[in-house]
């Protein structure tokens, strides 16, 4: 039994050393990598920045026309103005790059670092308090990648 087994791991070996090519055969691919810088995205500030000037364009020149369009840029610009006391607001605070997004009665609050309890609590607080939104109704978002 002992060279039956002994006889099966010596085929093993041999087969195995038969078959495999060594490697001077395997030919060989180059691959050529070119490194390019990539583009930085745009963040999420600039991009915002951009799209409300667009808006504001368009409904300055509808507002001349038409009262509802006057209205709309009217709301536009009292949410930009918001917007921008909450961010101003926290980072003079010392909460570092902050982004606050107000839409359909709440408001969502993205920050770059971890909050305590008590820090999410001030937070809301003084959001809450410059928006007029319920604090109920401010979501944060801490330690976002992002920012």
């Amino acid at each position: 039994m002992t060279l039956l087994l002994l006889t099966a791991v010596l085929s093993a070996f041999y087969l195995q050393g038969r078959s495999a090519q060594p490697a001077s055969a395997i030919p060989v691919q180059r691959v050529f990598v070119s490194v390019s810088p990539t583009p930085v995205p745009m963040g999420f500030r600039q991009q915002r920045e951009k799209q409300r000037q667009e808006e504001m364009a368009a409904l300055s020149a509808l507002a001349a026309q038409d009262g509802q369009a006057a209205e709309q840029l009217r709301r536009l610009v009292e949410v930009a103005d918001a917007e921008r006391a909450v961010e101003d607001t926290l980072l003079s605070m010392g909460y570092g790059n902050t982004v606050c997004v107000l839409r359909n009665g709440g408001a969502t609050v993205c920050l770059g670092g971890a909050l305590t309890p008590e820090q999410a609590q001030a937070v809301a607080a003084v959001c809450a308090h410059l928006t007029e939104i319920p604090a109920d109704l401010v979501f944060l978002l801490d330690e976002c990648a992002y920012l």
